[in-house]
């Protein structure tokens, strides 16, 4: 990923797939062909082992020759550089060119190699953020930074059926297309892309099974008789679930149901969040808010989540007993980092000894 940030044009977003391709899959360059030095200096700046391929064995033995001579230092310490040899044929865009001659794996192709070591939750996340508005960002004070899009599920579920058809079958096929379906398009930030991995995931991955919204980050445009009672032209509503045609639900909007996740604390944002809260509902819209307290506390996430079926007349199951409780924990402990515990120290069985 950390590739992708440091190459993709931050003014546009990468090639649709439906466009004219620049490269169809894999190229080989010339043997013999160097890096040039912007592309030292690009990779110079990406964390951990560099993983670099070429087209055949002498390539490969030129590369190796070529940061013999010229190693790529980072302040001062000589990085580790994995050269890979790519043999066959790949599926259509998965690689794209970022110099004369060098090509880097595309989106897709970063979501394939991923899937063959992480988790399906994980690699959710991960098609959350290569299908949302933001890239991950550890010097940002929010840990992200905008940017267009990189690629749509619908464009990453193209590209891995055009693998399978090729008969190819990488490590983590299996999780990269249960992880695809799973993504949503037009998340914004973290929090949202894992509030509703935490909302929707099915009961047998340790979610709640809420109704997938209909899309995140609806707009919404006031209608015209009513814009001289609101103070905004549109809003956007991070989780949004329209209201199903012939189906009335007691305390549900007129418009739909949405969620938005809150991680503002002035007193002035607080003020701001109630009157668009307020405004929301006068255009027909049940809002439900999610914060940080919320997420982090099991017990209040999960009336939450009860209340927001109810809204939604979606009804709600309690998953049995069972493997629940420690796949709830396990999902939790990979999206938001909590402690995991196991065995007669996890929670449910301190539950269970009372």
């Amino acid at each position: 990923m950390q590739h992708l940030r440091l190459f993709a044009p931050k003014d546009r977003p990468f090639p649709s797939s439906d466009g004219p391709p620049r490269v169809s899959s894999f190229e080989r360059r010339p043997s013999g062909a160097i890096l040039p030095p912007a592309m030292l200096d690009r990779l110079a700046r990406i964390k951990g082992t560099l993983h670099l391929y070429v087209g055949d064995e002498r390539s490969r033995a030129v590369a190796r020759r070529h940061l013999e001579q010229s190693p790529i230092v980072t302040d001062g310490v000589v990085r580790r550089v994995s050269i890979h040899v790519l043999s066959g044929e790949l599926a259509p865009r998965s690689f794209l060119e970022v110099a004369d001659g060098v090509y880097m794996a595309s989106p897709q192709l970063t979501f394939l190699q991923t899937a063959a070591d992480a988790s399906v939750a994980r690699l959710t996340r991960y098609g959350f953020e290569l299908t949302g508005y933001y890239a991950l960002d550890r010097q940002s004070a929010y840990g992200c930074e905008a940017r267009e899009p990189l690629i749509s599920t619908r464009e990453l579920l193209k590209y891995l059926d055009l693998t399978k058809e090729r008969g190819l079958a990488p490590n983590g096929m299996k999780r990269a297309r249960v992880a695809a379906r799973m993504a949503m398009d037009g998340s914004r930030s973290p929090r949202e892309s894992e509030s509703a991995i935490l909302l929707t995931f099915p009961c047998s991955r340790g979610g709640y099974g809420v109704r997938r919204p209909d899309s995140l980050n609806r707009r919404i445009e006031p209608p015209p008789f009513m814009r001289p009672v609101v103070t905004q032209r549109y809003y956007e509503v991070d989780m949004f679930w329209s209201r199903r045609a012939g189906r009335t639900v007691r305390g549900a909007g007129t418009l739909g149901t949405g969620v938005e996740y809150d991680g503002r604390r002035s007193h002035r944002d607080v003020d701001h969040d109630k009157l668009r809260r307020d405004e929301l509902k006068t255009l027909g819209v049940e809002l439900f808010i999610l914060n940080d307290a919320i997420l982090r506390d099991v017990d209040r996430l999960d009336a939450f989540a009860r209340r927001l079926m109810s809204a939604l007349g979606q009804r709600y199951r309690a998953p049995r007993a069972g493997k629940y409780p420690e796949r709830r924990l396990r999902l939790r402990h990979e999206l938001l980092g909590e402690k995991l515990i196991t065995g007669d120290d996890a929670p449910w069985c301190r539950a269970l000894a009372r």
